[in-house]
C-alpha cells in the first residue's frame, strides 16, 4: 500500500502522566493507532514495507513530560484543520493533550532539520542551597569550557558542553524543589541533555523531574 500526499499538516502536542514514560518507539504507534481511529486518511510511504507518513521534530526522552512536542503527518486527502484537532482530541489517550494543527507546505523542511534549541524546566529535590546552586550556575555560564565524560562503546570520551548551553537560570522554590531553567542548542551532529547540565553543576540527576517547555526553529517557537 503507498500513497501519494495531498496535504501536511503539524501537530502540536503535550504529554505527561504516565504516557511520558512511552518509549519513542512506543509513541510512534501510539500516535498510528489515534489518527486511525480518528479516521484521519494517512499517506503511506513507497517500497515493500510501507508505513505511515509521520514525522517528529525531537525525540522526548523517557520520563519527560511536555507541552511543546511536534508532529509532522502527511495525508493522502485533504482536511480541514479545526475539525481534525476535534477529532484527535476526543480519541487521545489520558496524558496526550492535542494544542493545534495546521497545514504546513508539502515541501516544507523537516521540523527536525531545522530545529536550533529546546528549553526546559527542571524540578529538582537537592539538599544544596539555593546560592549555592546560582553560584554554580555563574560559574558555568563564565566558563569557556564545560568537559564533561561521556561513555560510547565502553570507552569514556571528553565532551565540551558550554557551547550548546545557550541559557541557564535559577528560578526559585516550589514547595521542596528548586527550580531551574535551560535553553540548550540542538544540532543533529550532537546535543546535550538537562541531566548532563546538572551533572556539570554537581547536582544529583536522578532527582528531578524535567519538563520540556519550547521548541526554536528558524526564529519560530512552539510552546
Amino acid at each position: 500500500m503507498s500513497s501519494q500526499p495531498l496535504q501536511r499538516l503539524r501537530v502540536i502536542y503535550g504529554v505527561a502522566g504516565a504516557l511520558s514514560y512511552t518509549s519513542v518507539l512506543e509513541m510512534g504507534r501510539v500516535w498510528e493507532r489515534l489518527l486511525r481511529r480518528a479516521g484521519v486518511p494517512l499517506a503511506y510511504s513507497q517500497g515493500f514495507n510501507p508505513h505511515p507518513r509521520l514525522q517528529f521534530a525531537a525525540a522526548l526522552a523517557t520520563g519527560y513530560t511536555s507541552d511543546c512536542e511536534v508532529l509532522d503527518i502527511w495525508l493522502a486527502e485533504r482536511r480541514e484543520s479545526a475539525p481534525l484537532l476535534a477529532a484527535l482530541a476526543a480519541e487521545a489517550l489520558d496524558g496526550l493533550t492535542i494544542h493545534t494543527v495546521e497545514e504546513v507546505p508539502l515541501d516544507s523542511p523537516s521540523p527536525q532539520a531545522t530545529l536550533q534549541s529546546l528549553s526546559y524546566r527542571m524540578h529538582l529535590r537537592s539538599p544544596r542551597r539555593h546560592d549555592e546552586i546560582t553560584a554554580a550556575i555563574e560559574r558555568l555560564l563564565a566558563s569557556d569550557e564545560v568537559i564533561i565524560e561521556r561513555v560510547r562503546k565502553g570507552l569514556a570520551k571528553p565532551f565540551d558542553l558550554r557551547p550548546l548551553v545557550l541559557a541557564l537560570g535559577y528560578i526559585g522554590r516550589s514547595g521542596e524543589d528548586h527550580v531551574l531553567t535551560c535553553e540548550l542548542a540542538f544540532h543533529t551532529s550532537g546535543s546535550v541533555r538537562p541531566e548532563e547540565v546538572l551533572g556539570a553543576l554537581d547536582l544529583d540527576a536522578s532527582a528531578v523531574h524535567i519538563h520540556r517547555t519550547a521548541l526554536r526553529w528558524d526564529a519560530k517557537e512552539t510552546k
